[in-house]
């Protein structure tokens, strides 16, 4: 078991992440102009997608740019396709030119749409390079907010911004907004970021509550509480301890946990961070007799160990819905674990007789266990209602002890069966 199910797990997570489909209303409008409604596969588009699956009457089908012009996931994001220039130059700092960087490639994309309003239309394009803004006048061809970032030529300790999407704007808003004298000095401040630079569309376009914008959801953070039922399995592994042969120390305790999950993109709902902190404890009882008789005389040995084990987590981890509706999420759950650990009522307590003689008898009531440890975790579960999480969940095997300074190793198994309840809007 220690073994399979993290495997199991992983082999579903890797199975799903490239098979789970997420399908919600949409259309896509084809090469003539028609507007096909049906199911689009909303995936988390951390960049422009390229194809997109799109679901009618039961039926799959994949589109790219080469055979429709646009689609859309209803009330979420909308795309349509663009063929033109594209600039290359980096923005990362690792990856800046000396002097500006100006190349660019014409390729046919899609271009996620921003807003929209009765002149002006805003859309954005991410690849692994950059993310560009593209602005289109009255449904003409769209035309990239320029912005280049590089190393000053003679001093190349020193980065440099030409910010041209400013000018860009101010033409605009000169010619839609031509009565607005502080719009200019106001668009010398934006930066080149979504909000930003959508809010200067705004006010240039000036249609305020007419801009259409689809509903954007991500980095949506939801706090949740619960409570579980957690079994250790306690062992002794090493060749210089008698406890080696004891029965293994078994408990099931409760425990608490409370934490964050941070959707990458809520609309899609497929991916989260998940952050938690958690409470739990593990009473330990390990003893092992051992009588021998050799050539006449009887040596026995009565070896005892005890000790309360209290534990505070903090577990970062990547969830993944592989399965989702409307009331009901299944979940994949891999992270790492920092246990921050105590112990009180430490007792190894030897005992030794020779033919009923006492001849040693020895405690020891310091903890020499380890205090910090990491270990990793997997989970399975399923939310209802987007409320109730109920999970089942592994932590690998822990070492509280260093073999190589006492000669043996204890090591713990935990699982865990537990409840959450999420807060706030879903």
């Amino acid at each position: 078991m220690r073994y399979s199910l993290p495997v199991i797990l992983f082999t579903l997570l890797s199975f799903q992440l490239h098979a789970q489909r997420n399908f919600k209303p949409g259309y896509v409008v084809t090469l003539n102009g028609d507007t096909i409604k049906g199911s689009v596969d909303h995936r988390e588009w951390n960049q422009n997608p390229q194809v997109v699956g799109f679901k009618l009457a039961a039926v799959t089908q994949q589109y790219s740019t080469a055979n429709i012009k646009g689609f859309g996931v209803d009330q979420f994001e909308n795309y349509q396709r663009y063929t033109g220039p594209i600039t290359t130059g980096a923005v990362g700092q690792s990856k800046l030119s000396s002097g500006i960087d100006s190349s660019f490639v014409t390729e046919t994309v899609f271009l996620k749409s921003i807003a929209k309003g009765k002149n002006i239309a805003l859309y954005s394009y991410t690849d692994n390079i950059k993310t560009r803004f593209f602005i289109s006048e009255n449904n003409g061809l769209p035309v990239e907010l320029k912005r280049y970032v590089y190393r000053d030529t003679k001093r190349s300790d020193k980065i440099t911004e030409s910010n041209l999407f400013r000018q860009q704007l101010v033409e605009l808003a000169t010619k839609y907004q031509p009565g607005n004298s502080k719009l200019a000095d106001e668009i010398q401040k934006v930066v080149y970021h979504t909000n930003e630079i959508e809010d200067a569309v705004l006010a240039i376009d000036g249609s305020g509550n007419l801009i259409k914008k689809p509903t954007l959801s991500k980095g949506t953070i939801v706090l949740f509480a619960g409570l579980s039922a957690n079994y250790f399995k306690t062992t002794v592994a090493g060749t210089d301890d008698f406890l080696v042969e004891s029965q293994p120390s078994e408990s099931i305790l409760p425990g608490v946990n409370f934490g964050v999950d941070m959707y990458f993109n809520k609309n899609a709902g497929k991916l989260i961070f998940r952050t938690e902190i958690g409470l739990s404890a593990n009473s330990v009882h390990l003893a092992k007799t051992t009588n021998q008789t050799d050539n006449g005389n009887n040596y026995l040995r009565d070896d005892k160990l005890s000790f309360n084990q209290f534990t505070v987590t903090l577990t970062p981890q990547l969830v993944y819905n592989v399965f989702t509706r409307s009331n009901l999420k299944a979940y994949l759950a891999g992270g790492a674990q920092i246990n921050l650990t105590s112990y009180n009522k430490f007792d190894r307590h030897v005992v030794e007789y020779l033919n009923n003689s006492l001849i040693g008898d020895n405690q020891r009531t310091d903890a020499y266990l380890v205090t910090v440890y990491t270990t990793a975790i997997f989970k399975a579960g399923v939310v209802l209602n987007n409320r109730i999480d109920v999970y089942a969940g592994y932590a690998a095997r822990a070492r509280l002890s260093n073999y190589n300074d006492i000669g043996q190793s204890f090591n713990v198994d935990s699982y865990r069966i537990g409840i959450n309840y999420l807060f706030g809007k879903k």
